[in-house]
């Protein structure tokens, strides 16, 4: 079952359809959607900078004292923004989910796999075994997604 939700968290039809879910969430609240935004991309690009040197001094752009107290602000906002989204239960679970199925089960806690579950599964219907009873039994089950 495990890979089933994987594959389908990093499937296409989820990402469109969380897509459309966090277009309606900032719709209802725009300042925010677009602040959440804005800081993720900034933290995203602090952090290649930190990454990377300056071509001209060979040094890195910045030291971890600077790099501490640029983040920390940002962070903050970050967590504002994503604690009104936590109001929103099943976009809460849904935001922080990784794109690829390998980033997905890096970053697969049973808490975070509770969580998404409760948001994206309906139901599991569970198929009788049949003759000879040895089927696998991720083969007799059926998920019934929500999204």
């Amino acid at each position: 079952m495990d890979e089933a939700v994987i594959a389908t968290l990093a499937g296409e039809e989820f990402a469109a359809s969380l897509a459309e879910q966090l277009r309606a969430w900032a719709a209802e609240d725009p300042a925010t959607a677009a602040q959440l935004a804005a800081d993720k991309r900034e933290l995203a690009e602090l952090a290649r900078l930190k990454g990377e040197r300056n071509p001209t001094t060979g040094r890195p752009w910045f030291t971890i004292e600077e790099w501490l107290a640029v983040k920390a602000p940002i962070e903050e906002r970050i967590a504002q923004a994503e604690a009104r989204l936590a109001s929103k239960p099943d976009l809460a679970a849904l935001a922080d989910v990784a794109d690829t199925e390998e980033e997905i089960r890096a970053r697969w806690s049973v808490e975070k796999k509770r969580r998404v579950l409760r948001a994206i599964l309906e139901h599991v219907t569970v198929l009788p075994v049949g003759r000879g009873g040895r089927h696998q039994a991720e083969d007799r089950l059926r998920p019934r997604w929500l999204v």
